[in-house]
């Protein structure tokens, strides 16, 4: 019975990850659905959203990446504070179906683009408009948290709803951004702390700041350009630096991990091979610091160093993986037994070992075994023997 409930369980979770999308309604009291069952559309559209579909127009609220755990952030305050709502955590494809909803036989739809201040590109005029698709902008905002967007967001709806009141119904859901799949293949994502690089989905690259040390001065580079060619399982990266130069490196699949290797600047080749991470993972290091290999013929050079700071990516090597991947958890480059840890562990052995020498020497205490009876004879002690 077990084994079933979990299967169950496995199989709609999955369902809610291929294609479904949470839905909030607004404006209508509509049939309170399971949480955990999914909605199909054919029963979201016919059962739900027809019923009253010809009474007002329809505003559909589409936000980029939308699910379920952004509702439990606490981030929408107005339209929780909503009177009459209804909301289901999976609905198949919910923008699809509305776009295909016909009223009268005819389609009147309209989509246009809204900012996080509720400003509309173009006036709406519900009279003429049967549902109309309202976009928030299509943008990565590396800078802010999602919390911030979505609270935004939510003001913004606000913001919109007060115009119009009750002369529409308001959904607000999500749908499979066609912008994010269709963008350039190389992409460059612009940030005020760091460098991000985007190569589909073949690379997420960024770092906080990159430095070479000549052996006498550190210099930091910044990143002007970067080209990247990818072969099955290898990966080419050219990044042109504002020093004229250009780093160059390979990522590289084996054995279901993904290598840095053949790194080089200047001339000079790094050692870089503690420098990987699985292909479900992201290689994360707080300071990397990649030394020179120095040549047989120069043993006595000066030291070369190349130093990343907070330098984190991800190759996938996987056709399934998606144009947006983001990062997956971090596989730190420091390992389990640093100087600390090892300090600590032999500390805590030291300590044990006392403990444990002190425990046998308690249980080696014994009682007395012969005591003197007063009625009987006196115990003596010959002193000559």
């Amino acid at each position: 019975m077990l084994l079933k409930l979990c299967a169950v369980l496995v199989s709609i979770l999955a369902q809610i990850e291929a294609g479904y999308a949470p839905v909030f309604l607004l404006g209508v009291k509509s049939t309170d659905k399971p949480s955990l069952i999914p909605v199909g559309q054919t029963e979201f559209i016919k059962d739900i959203i027809e019923p009253f579909v010809e009474k007002k127009a329809i505003v559909v609220f589409v936000e980029k990446y939308l699910n379920q755990k952004d509702f439990s952030c606490g981030c929408f305050d107005r339209l929780e504070a909503a009177p009459l709502k209804t909301y289901y955590a999976a609905v198949e494809d919910p923008v699809e179906g509305l776009k295909s909803l016909t009223i009268n036989n005819t389609k009147l739809q309209i989509d246009i683009t809204i900012d996080d201040n509720g400003n509309l590109e173009k006036f709406l005029d519900l009279a003429r408009e049967n549902i109309i698709f309202i976009n928030f902008d299509d943008r990565e905002d590396f800078n802010k948290k999602r919390e911030v967007v979505l609270r935004e967001h939510d003001e913004a709806i606000a913001k919109v709803i007060g115009k119009f009141g009750d002369k529409a119904y308001y959904i607000y859901t999500a749908s499979k951004s066609t912008k994010a799949l269709n963008r350039q293949r190389r992409e460059v994502i612009p940030t005020t702390d760091g460098y991000m690089y985007r190569e589909g989905a073949n690379l997420l690259l960024y770092f906080r700041s990159l430095a070479v040390n000549d052996g006498k001065d550190t210099s930091f580079l910044k990143v002007d350009q970067t080209t990247v060619k990818v072969e099955n399982s290898n990966i080419s990266v050219t990044m042109a630096t504002n020093a004229s130069k250009s780093l160059t490196f390979n990522i590289e699949l084996s054995h279901g991990y993904f290598h840095m290797a053949n790194v080089e600047y200047d001339g000079k080749k790094f050692r870089s091979s503690e420098v990987n991470a699985p292909t479900t993972f992201s290689y994360f290091c707080g300071d990397l610091t990649l030394y020179r290999i120095r040549a047989e013929h120069e043993p006595d050079a000066d030291p070369y160093t190349l130093h990343w700071h907070s330098l984190q990516f991800q190759a996938p090597f996987n056709s399934k993986t998606k144009p947006d991947f983001i990062f997956g958890d971090a596989w730190h480059c420091v390992g389990f037994f640093s100087g600390g840890i090892l300090m600590g562990l032999l500390i805590v052995v030291l300590l044990l070992t006392i403990l444990f020498a002190g425990v046998c020497w308690m249980l080696d205490i014994n009682t007395m075994d012969r005591f003197d009876d007063p009625k009987g004879k006196t115990i003596t002690i010959n002193t000559s023997e």
